[in-house]
């Protein structure tokens, strides 16, 4: 069976070509748990934010959209013991929002592992109340199974089988640079084969935002439970059902506790189940 073609804006997993249409907006978001916040996006990469009627600060930030109306909007934000990503979904068709606060380095925790706080909220318009409904949890994708494939070659099945939690297996880790040496080769093909063999269940938040559009939010809890040198990061995947598509932002750190933060794009099929079950035949040899 030949792969699928899939058109990226860039080859590297973290995106070169963000979307800069938010320039110039200013946002006050009203978040159900109490907090508001004012967000003005000075630049296509630039913004001013803080909490209502307190003084703002900047941040470099990253865009992208899941269609036209819906945007994932994250930063990181610097200053503190702990490492936090503040991460909103913009829903401009309905005017809400939903929050995704990561937290990693915090207390008495090994510093891979993420805590995530997600909260809703309604973005806030002149002479407007505001609307009534949220973004919510859902189940409606339970007993789905999307197979992601991504711009440096990554592939993975993401198996949605309960409202709490999600699995998945790696069917490609990603394409293994030609320039290596025969032993930097050979131990990243081991470090895939590793990973190809491995499966994790893990804690997942799964949102619906209107209709054909979900969000879904896991970390690596049982990974780095079982490899402490490994997992604890958390990802973010906006899926538009619509185009079989994704913008995710990953929080996490490598291997050698470098941190990495970045947002991508990925493309995704429906998988039943008898051609899963052909796939993972093809693909696990």
């Amino acid at each position: 069976m030949a792969e699928k073609e899939y058109k990226f804006e860039s080859e590297s997993k973290t995106m070169r070509k963000l979307n800069d249409s938010l320039a110039g907006k200013t946002l006050r978001l009203v978040m159900d748990d109490g907090q508001e916040f004012v967000m003005s996006f000075l630049t296509g990469e630039t913004l001013l934010f803080g909490a209502y009627g307190e003084p703002m600060r900047w941040e470099h930030y990253g865009a992208l959209d899941a269609d036209e109306t819906t945007f994932m909007v994250s930063f990181e934000r610097f200053g503190g013991p702990e490492r936090f990503c503040d991460t909103y979904v913009l829903d401009f068709k309905n005017w809400l929002v939903t929050r995704v606060a990561a937290r990693q380095h915090v207390k008495n925790l090994n510093p891979r592992m993420t805590l995530v706080a997600v909260t809703f909220g309604a973005i806030r318009r002149d002479f407007e109340d505001l609307p009534m409904v949220r973004h919510n949890f859902t189940m409606d994708l339970v007993g789905k199974k999307i197979t992601w494939h991504y711009p440096n070659g990554f592939i993975n099945t993401h198996i949605y089988y309960d409202a709490n939690y999600y699995s998945f297996e790696i069917q490609q880790s990603g394409k293994i640079d030609p320039n290596l040496s025969p032993e930097a080769r050979a131990r990243q093909e081991a470090e895939d084969k590793e990973a190809r063999e491995m499966k994790y269940d893990e804690p997942s938040y799964y949102v619906r935002i209107k209709d054909g559009m979900y969000l879904i939010c896991f970390t690596e809890n049982n990974v780095t439970r079982l490899n402490p040198t490994r997992g604890g990061g958390n990802l973010v995947i906006l899926i538009n059902t619509a185009t079989h598509s994704d913008v995710c932002r990953l929080f996490t750190h490598n291997r050698e506790m470098e941190p990495m933060w970045g947002l991508s794009r990925a493309y995704g099929e429906l998988e039943d189940d008898e051609k899963f079950a052909e796939r993972r035949g093809l693909w696990r040899v």
